[in-house]
Parts: structure tokens; sequence; C-alpha cells
């Protein structure tokens, strides 16, 4: 499936490839999976922005109230969710096993 995007021609050749494992910016305790990029609009240069839909993961631990808090996602009862991102509120993973530690979690 992700091969196949990145080869259909609206894909675009700069964007980072489906399957990149991604972290917010803003919320560096949930990290998600790049599933497919676009580009959405022009900076003040005229350079492309690309916006990538991402499938998050929720934290392990709820960040709201108490660790005994359950959170939107254990009340809508779902593990993971999507939304849009720009690319400049990404930061990309190119060793997650080091730099998330994964094996931990």
């Amino acid at each position: 499936m992700y091969k196949d995007s990145q080869q259909s021609k609206d894909y675009p050749a700069h964007a980072a490839p489906a399957g990149t494992i991604v972290k917010s910016k803003h919320r560096q305790d949930i990290w998600g999976v790049i599933k497919d990029a676009k580009v959405t609009h022009l900076d003040v240069d005229n350079r492309e922005i690309i916006s990538y839909d991402v499938r998050w993961c929720p934290p392990f631990v709820p960040t709201f109230g108490g660790n005994n808090a359950p959170t939107v996602m254990d009340l809508l009862g779902l593990d993971f969710f999507s939304g849009t991102e720009i690319e400049y509120d990404l930061i990309y993973l190119l060793n997650p096993d080091k730099e998330y530690n994964f094996v931990s979690k």
C-alpha cells in the first residue's frame, strides 16, 4: 500500500516516505506513522509546504488529571487516531528504537 502511494504522481517527490515514524513537536508523548502526503499551500518564498496524514498512537498514560483518570481514547475505545499535520509540526525519527525507546514501552 505505501509503496504504491509513493509511486503515484500525486505524492510529492520531496516528502517523507509513507511509513515514516514521527513525533509531534507540540505533544512529544505521542508518536505516529505517516500515511499520505500532499502539497497544501506555498510559503512566503513560494516553496511548497507539505501536509501529512498521520495515524497517531495515544500516550500510554494519561497526561491530564491523575494517573487513574481515563483518557478520551479510553472513553471512545480507540487505540489510535488520525490527523493532518503540516511538515513543520513533526519530528521525523530516523532511528525510532534509539530515539523513542520503543523496547521499554
